[in-house]
This record gives structure tokens, C-alpha cells and sequence, in this order.
């Protein structure tokens, strides 16, 4: 599992690294400058958390090629 950069990193890409839930970063709220962050094809399942809610900078969120569910 790759190690979550710190908080004030503006991109993330963990594309195709076998996440499968969204618990495996949870310092991913905490990433406060994040613009970018990509999680396609992965095999996260279930609904994204509220705390994601905090990412207020986020302009770029992709996650298909997953099985999520719930709303956004």
C-alpha cells in the first residue's frame, strides 16, 4: 500500500493500487490542499465518507472503475 503524502500535497494518484476501502487512507481529509486526487481502478466498495466533505480545494475527484455506492 503506498503511504499517504502529507498535507499539503496538491495531487494524489493512486490509480490501480489495489485499495479497497477508503479506511486504507484515512489521512486522506487531513490533505487539506489537495486539488487532484485519483483513485480509478481500484477495488474500493461502499459509500465515500463525509469527511472527504473537507477537501474544499478538491477540483478533480475520480474514482470510477470502482465499486462504490450511495450518494455524493
Amino acid at each position: 500500500m503506498p503511504e499517504v503524502p502529507s498535507a499539503t500535497t496538491r495531487e494524489l494518484s493512486m490509480y490501480d493500487a489495489g485499495i479497497s476501502a477508503l479506511s486504507e487512507l484515512a489521512e486522506l481529509p487531513r490533505m487539506t490542499s489537495l486539488r487532484s486526487l485519483n483513485l480509478q481502478q481500484n477495488l474500493i466498495t461502499g459509500v465515500l465518507p463525509t469527511e472527504l466533505g473537507r477537501l474544499t480545494d478538491l477540483g478533480a475527484f475520480e474514482v470510477y472503475s470502482n465499486r462504490l455506492s450511495g450518494a455524493l
